[in-house]
């Protein structure tokens, strides 16, 4: 399949998260392929006559949509209504995404559950196939423990459904040894009311002498390499995931994960084996703090994980001609 491939989508340096993250790498991996790539944020310099345009979810809602030219592909990294509760509004919702995506020729997910939700809850008549990530740090031998477990690691985005408010109240109610840092790394710009509520919680905490935590922001991919080498475990608090790419970043450099039963994240995680799955924050947050009296058990997940490390490091070159092979079989269905 030689047709250009014309990607409309944020900068991805935009803003840190795992859709940009995404976005980057696949588009690298297929210039590095010799696939005729474009990529553009701005409609207006963006017009492609030929190919294939795909369009990232976060510009759903753009009138320049109405005008774009066929076949479309929709690149779904997180629709609005995944984080909704059951309700009216949750189906008037995705009522109005079903019409959102109805122009598109194809849906691009990055899991299995975005595939199914959109088979199956948004019952989509178009194409739907899924690319999943690929992993670009470097991640070399796995350390080795040097204390024990005492560098408990977090990414995500300051956002409600990544659960950094309930997870920091949870952290905040123990009484945590004075070597043991939770350290949060992701962008507190997103949401600067939610940001502030969490920054009111840890200065009110340090005043009170509460359980340190760091906030780290703005880091390279290779700052990234040595924030999960230097961790001893990864929390993730996100009330949904449509993949979880940060869990798989820990995994594949054989970091533990417990996590909350948030979609299809918890789905990467062998209980017992390379991490634990809880029902809620709280019992997350009450499951690291009886790996710290259980350290065995904490070893043993450790061991675990460094154990099936390479399987998630799934080189992007892979996923790129995952990409390439879906889009020929689509083209050459379409002609019969």
């Amino acid at each position: 399949m030689r047709r250009p491939l014309h990607f409309w989508m944020p900068e991805p340096d935009q803003f840190p998260s795992g859709g940009n993250v995404y976005n980057a790498n696949i588009v690298k991996a297929l210039v590095e392929l010799g696939h005729p790539v474009t990529q553009a944020a701005d409609w207006v310099e963006h017009r492609p006559q030929d190919g294939l345009l795909i369009v990232d979810t976060l510009m759903l809602g753009q009138p320049a949509l109405a005008t774009a030219p066929a076949p479309k592909i929709l690149l779904v990294h997180h629709l609005r209504s995944l984080e909704m509760t059951p309700s009216k509004d949750r189906v008037a919702q995705q009522q109005r995404e079903k019409r959102q995506l109805a122009p598109f020729d194809a849906l691009w997910g990055t899991s299995a559950f975005t595939a199914h939700y959109l088979r199956n809850t948004l019952a989509c008549s178009q194409l739907v196939f899924q690319v999943p990530p690929a992993f670009d740090l470097e991640p070399g031998p796995p350390p080795e423990p040097r204390h024990g477990l005492r560098q408990v690691l977090v990414v995500a985005n300051w956002i409600p459904r990544k659960g950094i408010l309930d997870l920091l109240r949870a952290w905040f109610r123990r009484s945590w040894p004075t070597d043991v840092v939770l350290r949060l790394v992701g962008s507190t710009d997103l949401d600067r009311a939610y940001a502030r509520r969490c920054w009111e919680l840890i200065d009110q905490q340090r005043v009170d002498g509460g359980g340190s935590v760091e906030v780290m922001t703005h880091l390279s991919r290779s700052e990234m390499t040595a924030v999960y080498r230097s961790a001893d475990l990864l929390l993730s608090a996100a009330s949904v995931e449509t993949f979880g790419m940060a869990i798989q970043e820990a995994l594949a450099m054989g970091v533990p994960v417990l996590s909350v039963e948030g979609a299809y994240a918890a789905r990467s995680i062998v209980p017992g084996e390379n991490g634990e799955v809880y029902a809620s924050v709280e019992e997350m947050v009450a499951g690291l703090y009886d790996l710290l009296e259980r350290e065995g058990h904490w070893r043993g997940l450790r061991a675990g994980a460094r154990r099936r490390r390479e399987q998630w490091q799934r080189p992007w070159s892979t996923a790129g001609r995952e990409l390439l092979s879906i889009l020929t079989q689509w083209e050459e269905k379409k002609k019969t």
